[in-house]
């Protein structure tokens, strides 16, 4: 899929809310933060951290910041508990 990065905020606003009970939006979010971070990664790099160059791009792209940081902790704990190791040491 090929996506605009004027669309990836209007789409996250859209699936953002649904992501817990609509598995179609969960996805969607997914594949969203995986732009968000292309974008991150292809942005020059200057004096700022990482952490700043993040922060530039989600506003850019008008998503919220504490949405991405909210669904990418959900995204990391979701497969840490569906991941072999995990379920060994349940």
């Amino acid at each position: 899929m090929d996506i605009k990065s004027a669309d990836v905020g209007r789409l996250w606003s859209l699936h953002y809310p649904n992501r817990k009970t609509d598995r179609g939006a969960d996805q969607m979010c997914k594949f969203l933060c995986h732009e968000i971070i292309n974008v991150v990664q292809e942005t020059e790099p200057w004096d700022g951290d990482i952490a700043d160059r993040v922060r530039i791009v989600l506003a850019s792209l008008g998503v919220s910041e504490a949405e991405f940081h909210i669904f990418s902790e959900e995204a990391s704990r979701n497969y840490q508990l569906r991941t072999p190791r995990a379920r060994r040491h349940q």
